[in-house]
């Protein structure tokens, strides 16, 4: 029997930036670097967030993160995907848009052509709402803990802020395997993100 073989995962350095930025914010810096160390990184190494950086290295940041301070601290880290030191790899998705829902439409841009394993694909969108999914042909084994899908998660929350919004509520609506080639698989995970539009009002 053939085994599967997988693309070399990648993504930027954003990715850790993000945990490392929330950290620094919220922790200090020694936490930070002790973060960084736990994946043998530096600051130096995060200087450019558009750097190419191996998918296995993201999953080891946030696993290193979930297991310092639990899972559900991962949903906060939206504050590092929007810091200003930050925000190169949003360039492509931002560019000619006005509201989420655009940014949204355009997230395939995110990092540019750095992200060489993901793909993502917008189903439907409009005010206040966007669903879509990402196909991912990396390793699937990096994705078995849900740990990365709650990184991206924040991510996902963090795009209305961009805008001047507060973070978008975030579901998963499903996930799922399947094989699109002889040798190589692909995973897909579906999300539907919601925003209160700045016209909104609270009774």
């Amino acid at each position: 029997m053939q085994r599967s073989t997988y693309p070399a995962g990648e993504t930027t350095a954003s990715r850790i930036k993000s945990l490392v930025l929330t950290l620094q914010a919220k922790r200090g810096r020694s936490e930070a670097d002790a973060l960084l160390s736990s994946v043998k990184l530096s600051h130096y190494d995060l200087e450019n967030e558009t750097r190419a950086i191996g998918v296995a290295v993201w999953h080891k940041a946030v696993e290193e993160f979930a297991s310092r301070y639990g899972r559900d601290a991962l949903a906060d880290t939206w504050r590092g995907v929007v810091d200003p030191e930050n925000l190169g790899v949003w360039m492509r998705v931002l560019r000619g848009t006005h509201d989420p829902e655009g940014a949204f439409r355009q997230l395939d841009g995110l990092g540019g052509d750095e992200v060489r394993t993901s793909r993502w694909e917008t189903m439907k969108a409009g005010p206040g709402f966007w669903q879509g999914r990402v196909y991912l042909t990396h390793d699937p084994r990096f994705e078995r803990d849900g740990l990365l899908t709650l990184a991206r998660q924040a991510e996902l929350r963090a795009v209305p802020v961009l805008f001047g919004m507060a973070p978008g509520d975030v579901e998963t609506i499903s996930t799922h395997r399947s094989t699109f080639a002889t040798r190589t698989g692909t995973a897909g995970q579906e999300f539907r993100v919601s925003w209160r539009l700045a016209t909104d009002r609270r009774d």
